[in-house]
Formats: structure tokens, sequence, C-alpha cells
């Protein structure tokens, strides 16, 4: 950084990754195994949302971290000399890699705690209807944490999608539920951050994006698109394991709308195929290629094929740099798969000619994989 090579809105894939790494051990000693795993029938868990979260928080407090360190460079208007910047950069360090992690660590576990009790305050709330905000009554207590302590109100009451715990760094409060009367009135603490104002289980995230490391990052246009692409780098989920030994991983960024459906396409490839599935994330720059997989360490697409439009799904898949290509033909051609190879052998002949090495068809639940320059042949 000091011979500017590096600029905070550049990111740091390394120090990205060492933050998630220790925000998710604190996540996994609640989620157990759970945490490494993508469960298709709960697609849209509590676990994946926060998967996702920590990742962003990553990246907002790794630029945050870097612009301090940037800062740094001067004093006084004067380019500090390297021995004096590096003195800096290791006690930005300190605090960012010592002190707050230690606070976000614990966070994160409080978080995923709280998040896992509120399901369960919904699942009792006809016999407990209440719930019941508490400090653990020592003399450690914040003095605002002390005007919340016995305040009852309704679960489905507003105060809890403000002052649910955690409300602060190292926050040691916790809810109970209960049957007694709730409290009256209303109540409005402001000197809980606005960063620890909301409810973990309801707005899905630990780390909120109302804190100062995402509203920094979000002023920094280049750092956001850079933040966009550090997804690249994100952690992927064992989805599934073939009795032959082959896996499907699902990346924790992978495209909402389908992943459910390329993740069971990638089962049946893994299964019948013996080959390693790995289900992309996806990217939100525009004109960003997001090809759907990744098998045997080449981009593919997964297009499912209805009617007659095999030409445009070709097209699709070439426009994402892709030589192999995924069709799953279950819907309409099912029962006609000749039909299926001759109208894509035109295709291919006519328009496509050394665009793609491979297509992979999958019908119900078997899987065929065909190299192009036989297809043509």
């Amino acid at each position: 950084m000091h011979d500017g090579s590096l600029k905070p809105e550049d990111l740091n894939k390394d120090l990205v990754k060492q933050i998630y790494k220790d925000l998710s051990e604190g996540a996994a000693t609640v989620y157990g195994e759970k945490w490494k795993k993508f469960d298709v029938k709960e697609p849209q868990s509590l676990q994946q949302k926060f998967k996702k979260n920590l990742w962003q928080f990553s990246s907002a407090k790794t630029y945050t971290q870097l612009q301090e360190m940037n800062n740094n460079l001067l004093d006084k208007g004067r380019i500090r000399l390297f021995p004096e910047f590096l003195q800096q950069a290791r006690k930005t360090n300190q605090k960012f890699n010592e002190n707050y992690i230690q606070a976000e660590h614990q966070t994160a576990i409080k978080g995923c705690q709280a998040a896992e009790q509120w399901k369960i305050f919904m699942r009792d709330a006809d016999i407990f209807p209440n719930l019941e905000y508490r400090t653990v009554g020592d003399d450690r207590v914040r003095p605002e944490h002390e005007l919340l302590n016995g305040v009852i109100k309704p679960i489905g009451d507003a105060f809890w999608k403000i002052y649910y715990t955690p409300n602060g760094w190292r926050c040691r409060c916790y809810i109970i539920q209960t049957a007694a009367k709730a409290t009256p009135g209303k109540f409005d603490d402001e000197s809980v951050l606005p960063e620890f104002r909301g409810n973990v289980a309801l707005d899905e995230e630990i780390f909120t994006k109302k804190g100062g490391f995402f509203k920094l990052l979000n002023m920094d246009h280049k750092a956001k698109v850079n933040a966009e692409y550090m997804k690249l780098n994100a952690p992927y989920d064992e989805a599934y394991t073939a009795q032959n030994g082959k896996k499907v991983y699902a990346n924790i960024f992978a495209d909402e709308s389908d992943k459910v459906k390329n993740v069971e396409t990638g089962m049946i490839i893994a299964e019948k195929l013996e080959k390693d599935v790995f289900v992309r994330p996806h990217i939100d720059v525009q004109n960003h290629k997001n090809p759907e997989y990744l098998i045997d360490g080449k981009l593919a697409d997964r297009k499912e094929q209805r009617g007659k439009n095999i030409s445009s799904n070709l097209n699709s898949a070439k426009k994402q740099g892709c030589k192999t290509v995924v069709f799953d033909i279950t819907e309409d051609f099912k029962q006609s798969l000749e039909f299926f190879k001759n109208q894509l052998r035109g295709h291919l002949k006519a328009h496509y000619k050394g665009a793609f090495d491979e297509i992979i068809i999958i019908t119900g639940n078997k899987a065929e994989t065909i190299k192009v320059k036989d297809l043509i042949k």
C-alpha cells in the first residue's frame, strides 16, 4: 500500500477470507456441520442468509481497514517514511483484526443463537405470547441496556423489531418467554447504535447494512463493484455426495432464482456421469458472464429445454463463454431423446461449429455426455 500498488477500493482477497473464516467459525459453533452444507429442502434458510451477510461484512470491513491504513500514508501533509507507515499499519491491524474481531466473533455467535431462539419463540407463541428483555444483572450491565431490563411485550410488537438481542458489541442480554402481562407504553432507547437496531431473525442478517463499514463501502462505487467481484472467492457448501463419492458444491452466492434446480441437475451429473459439480456464484455486475457450473474444471451453462428454442439456448451458452452445455430436456423431450439429438446436431452444424466441446443431456434422472465432434460427424 505504501508504494501505491494496493488501493482501499481494490480490497484484499486474503484479508476478506480471513475475516470471514473468523466469523464463520463462531457461527459454526451454533449450527455445527449444517453450517457447511446446502440443503435443497431449505434453500432460503437463515444459515444461508447469514453466510452471505458475514461475507459481505468481511468485504466492507476490509475496505474500512485499508482506507484507514491509506489515510495513515500522510502525516500533516507529509508522506510517511516506510518504517513509520509500517508502525501505523501494525496498529491498525491490531485494532481491526485483534480487538474488533473478538467482539465481532462474539456477535456472530450471539446473533445465530438469538435467531434460533426466535424460531422457538414463534413456535410457542400460543402458550407464551409475550417476551421479556433481561440483562445478566451484574455491575457490568450498560445503563442503556438496564433501561430495557424487565420490559415485556407481545412477540409481534414493534419493540422486538428494534431491541431484540444482541443490541450492542459484547452484549450479554437475553430474552425469555412469558405469559405475564405486557409492559404498557412505548420505549425508545436512542443510545442503542443504529447497527444494532433490529432483529437478526426477521432482518436475516447479523451485521446490519446500517453499520458504519457498509456505509463507507457504499460511498465508493469502485469498491462496491469489487466487493461484488469478491464473491468469486466466496466459499462453497457441500450440497450432495453421490454413492460413487463425487460431490455437488453450491457457492453461497449462487443465483437464488435457479439454485435448487442447478443443484438437483448437478446431483444427476455427479451420480450418473461421476463428475464433481460446482454451482458458481452469480455476480451482479453489468455485462459480467455468469455460467452456472464448473464441471471437470470447465465452465458450463444449464439450459432447461422447452419447445424449439434450441438455437437460442446454444447462443446464450456461447455468450457465457462455455464450452459445455447442460440441456435438461425432461419437460419436452422425455420420450424422444434421439429426436432432440437430431435437432441439436442440425443447429450445431449450421451455426455453432467449433463453439462447444461437450453436451450433457439430462432426461429425468438419467444423464448422458456427448462430445460435439462425435455428434456432428
